[in-house]
């Protein structure tokens, strides 16, 4: 089984390392990394990340008008075709956690009994600003152990490890996103077995799994560095405009006062972490 991770990135160096190192311990083999024109040190740190094996750097930009993150996952899906078998699309700021002796690639085999199933779909766990200021080069996941309660709603959000046996093939033309909205119509079942229904917010499902795998997502971090994540913008708009209005104050409190319980899951990794980064960076 070939297990690929899909990320667009921009202005962010200082989380490269640890997410490629975390999602290859996991047991990711390839790694499509799409440098949506950044101006701090992420070229200079993929360049160094790029002795990773099978890991693969691109440099991305798109008319005004269209979305660099949407574009990026289409482009994504034709250079995986026939390569890979299954690509997890998820951002920076967002880490797998297995349970247990639970693995990824076992999980996604598990589920292949069900003839329709078309990606592992992963509920989130939002971690709050942990009451720090200030931007520090401890790792993400030392640096921000507690968590929110599993039982908030936000928690049925979903990112989704997809089957690319059932890409849908059709015609794209350049810049255009048509193919990821159809990937993200495909049939999706929870790591228990479950098949899910999503409603018009397609990626919120109808039920929380967390009991083989969550995925961590550090969306404010700190202070500092959600301020900086402000200026810099997401990748979803299809103007610059809209990506540059995307985080709000009121996301900062919203999503960063949830600090409840130190993550238990998370810790043996959090752990290993620095080990694992050094290892990658020497190759």
């Amino acid at each position: 089984m070939q297990l690929a991770a899909v990320l667009i990135a921009k202005n962010e160096a200082p989380y490269l390392v640890e997410w490629v190192a975390h999602h290859r311990a996991l047991g990711f083999d390839r790694f499509l990394i799409y440098d949506n024109e950044s101006t701090d040190d992420t070229p200079r740190v993929l360049e160094t990340l790029s002795r990773v094996p099978g890991l693969e750097a691109i440099k991305w930009s798109v008319p005004e008008g269209y979305s660099p993150q949407q574009c990026a996952y289409s482009d994504a899906l034709k250079r995986l075709r026939g390569t890979a078998d299954y690509a997890a699309f998820i951002d920076a700021d967002e880490f797998l956690i297995p349970h247990g002796d639970a693995t990824i690639k076992g999980i996604l085999a598990d589920l292949e009994r069900f003839p329709d199933f078309g990606g592992l779909a992963i509920n989130q766990i939002l971690f709050g600003h942990n009451e720090q200021e200030h931007f520090s080069l401890e790792p993400v996941m030392r640096r921000f152990p507690v968590r929110g309660r599993q039982t908030e709603r936000v928690n049925l959000f979903t990112k989704t490890i997809f089957r690319l046996a059932h890409e849908p093939r059709f015609r794209l033309r350049f810049g255009r996103s048509a193919r990821w909205r159809e990937m993200r119509r495909i049939t999706r079942y929870n790591a228990s077995g479950r098949r899910l229904s999503f409603g018009k917010q397609m990626d919120f499902a109808d039920a929380l799994d967390l009991s083989k795998v969550q995925l961590n997502h550090y969306f404010v971090k700190s202070r500092e560095e959600f301020e900086k994540k402000r200026r810099r913008g997401g990748g979803m708009g299809r103007t610059r405009a809209k990506r540059t209005n995307r985080h709000k104050e009121e996301l900062f409190d919203w999503m960063g006062n949830n600090d409840a319980i130190i993550d238990e899951a998370t810790l043996p990794f959090a752990e290993a972490i620095e080990m694992r980064m050094r290892e990658i960076v020497r190759g």
